[in-house]
């Protein structure tokens, strides 16, 4: 099998795992038992962590909170979030379902749900965005990197946008950790979300970033104990807490501080795969991934008229592949991404994303381009 799905989920590197299975067996207590070296143990576990991640992302401790991963953490901030004159959220109709689902609860709840503009890219019109905000306006809420495209949104001139007219940005950053330098100063971010499976950590664990100001403004979704500094109730998940820590660590020092630093390999395996569909004659290849403003992980393409459902049922034996976010893999729908750029449902149909990740060769996609002229000519 080929794994081109790792905007799906990554599997977890060895150095995580090593970190995480004594946590399972030897200290396996609960962070919680404060009165006894089981405790003990798992509550340093769980400071040593957050303590880690915050001193890399220029934090205090007292700001990162763990959870079950970014859409509970979505779930928090924009159901969380409340102020006694100000209803609005701006977002935008590319944003992960996670988002989505949630803000169309909220709009059946009376909470207003405006949706900044695009461009044919899925790049936010600044214009449009400065324009919405009002004196209504609670928070903009704007993923880093798309999931399903690979475009990197313009975060240093939406936070300053929020900045100057006092309004909380909310960043989900799944599909940005180890792909481009997190700036959260930067960016003039207020919160931000973030799941460890995206970055070769454990599923079922991530971490948000809530300010100081904006935590103020947040009720808790569970409840049940104060876990979390009262903002997320539950027992913690140690060993998953440790495991996420170690994935965070080894992201961090491998993009040094440019982008291109980190993503040399993934550039040049990209221009590779895009040499090769460019190479196929037999129907017509567009993208749907903007390279100047993409991370190269990520390379969403339009295979000529095919239906991208037909095309990877003769490739899923051999080649992972997605046509959409794994989290709408339930239905059978053209991706809304895709149709809020302005693609057809035709064009949305015939789509499918390439993922690259750290195991990903050469070799690799030279064979999954075989198997891609093979599928389209039984086709």
């Amino acid at each position: 099998m080929i794994y081109l799905d790792y905007a799906a989920t990554t599997p977890v590197d060895p150095l995580v795992l090593e970190a995480m299975l004594p946590y399972f067996t030897e200290h396996f207590g609960n962070a919680s038992s404060r009165l006894h070296a089981y405790g003990w143990k798992a509550e340093k576990a769980v400071k040593h962590a957050r303590k880690t991640m915050a001193d890399l992302l220029n934090l205090d401790p007292k700001e990162i909170f763990f959870n079950s991963g970014s859409t509970e953490g979505i779930n928090l901030v924009l159901k969380g979030i409340s102020h006694p004159t100000k209803n609005k959220i701006i977002t935008l109709r590319t944003e992960h379902k996670a988002s989505l689902d949630t803000c169309k609860i909220l709009a059946s709840k009376s909470r207003e749900i405006c949706f900044a503009k695009l461009n044919e890219n899925g790049q936010v019109d600044l214009q449009d965005l400065r324009s919405q905000i009002d004196d209504k306006t609670l928070m903009v809420s704007i993923m880093a990197v798309n999931n399903e495209t690979g475009l990197i949104q313009d975060l240093e001139s939406i936070g300053q946008i929020c900045k100057e007219n006092k309004v909380y940005f909310f960043c989900d950053a799944s599909q940005a950790i180890g792909k481009i330098p997190i700036d959260i100063q930067k960016w003039k971010l207020d919160a931000m979300a973030i799941s460890a499976h995206k970055f070769y950590g454990p599923k079922g664990i991530g971490a948000l970033y809530l300010n100081k100001s904006i935590k103020k403004m947040m009720q808790a979704q569970i409840t049940g104990g104060g876990q979390e500094y009262n903002l997320r109730s539950g027992t913690q998940n140690v060993p998953s807490i440790v495991g996420m820590r170690k994935a965070f660590e080894i992201a961090f020092h491998l993009l040094p501080g440019t982008t291109d630093q980190n993503n040399t390999p993934f550039i040049k395996l990209n221009k590779i795969l895009r040499k090769g569909l460019d190479e196929i004659s037999t129907i017509k290849i567009s993208y749907n991934t903007d390279h100047q403003n993409s991370v190269p992980h990520i390379l969403n393409v339009q295979m000529g008229d095919l239906n991208s459902e037909h095309l990877l049922d003769q490739l899923n034996h051999r080649l992972c592949l997605s046509n959409g976010s794994a989290c709408n893999s339930a239905e059978v729908l053209p991706s809304h991404v895709l149709l809020a750029m302005g693609k057809t449902e035709r064009e949305a149909n015939s789509s499918i994303r390439f993922s690259l990740g750290r195991q990903t060769t050469e070799n690799e996609i030279s064979q999954a381009i075989q198997l891609i002229y093979g599928a389209i000519d039984t086709l």
